[in-house]
């Protein structure tokens, strides 16, 4: 299991639910063709606030995106609305809600500034907060490790802050080479994994063992990777 999946299933066991539900609109979504989508996107027009609609929508965009040469344009449109209309949708804590910053540069720059909006406007509203903290998670780590961090001072019984706290120091560790900076983050990553172990449910635990391996065998612990790595 991935890290990501990992730390989007504790999202939903946690207090920061997820329904399964948005998984199936955007499934459904990009199962969607051409006129299933401009069917859509005139419900939209009509109802803005529809956002079943704009979750199979982002769907279909992200299935589609290559196909469609209007899709990066009208994916953005969307997630910037959802950003500034409804911070707290469950499908941008979801990749169908995320942008490239190298891929779709003009949009990810204006889901940013909206991102920074919301956080600024509405520092207590932890949903928003873990869904931005998500959207910056590959390009501006400094941002979403300061949302993270402030999400678990917050809420220190949630597993989701520390386990996407793991997952952040984690991304970073394949660019680094081998030393004490690359033993450091490590240490960070592991000690994050092993306290949302700590908190989770017995059937979400399963889902850390192989970070938890991995991070213990980063940071020099040798035991303690063994161990986790035979759970």
């Amino acid at each position: 299991m991935s890290l990501a999946v990992a730390v989007t299933t504790i999202a939903m066991s946690g207090a920061i639910a997820m329904s399964a539900d948005v998984y199936e609109l955007a499934r459904m979504g990009g199962e969607m063709n051409a006129a299933d989508r401009d069917s859509l996107e005139a419900k939209v027009e009509a109802n803005p606030d529809d956002s079943e609609s704009r979750t199979k929508l982002l769907g279909y965009y992200f299935i589609n995106g290559r196909r469609d040469e209007n899709a990066k344009l009208a994916k953005s449109r969307h997630i910037v609305w959802l950003i500034e209309n409804a911070p707290e949708s469950e499908v941008l804590g979801l990749p169908y809600g995320q942008l490239n910053k190298v891929l779709e540069p003009e949009g990810y720059e204006k889901a940013k500034q909206a991102w920074l909006t919301v956080i600024h406007d509405s520092p207590k509203n932890l949903t928003a907060s873990l869904n931005a903290s998500n959207f910056f998670l590959l390009h501006n780590r400094e941002i979403a490790e300061e949302l993270l961090l402030h999400g678990q001072e917050a809420d220190p019984t949630n597993s989701v802050w520390a386990a996407s706290l793991g997952q952040l120091y984690s991304l970073g560790l394949s660019r680094l080479p081998e030393g004490p900076e690359k033993v450091s983050v490590a240490k960070k990553a592991f000690q994050q994994y092993k306290l949302a172990y700590k908190l989770s449910e017995p059937l979400v635990k399963q889902t850390l063992l192989s970070s938890l391996a991995k991070t213990a065998f980063e940071a020099g612990s040798m035991d303690e990777a063994g161990e986790y790595a035979r759970e």
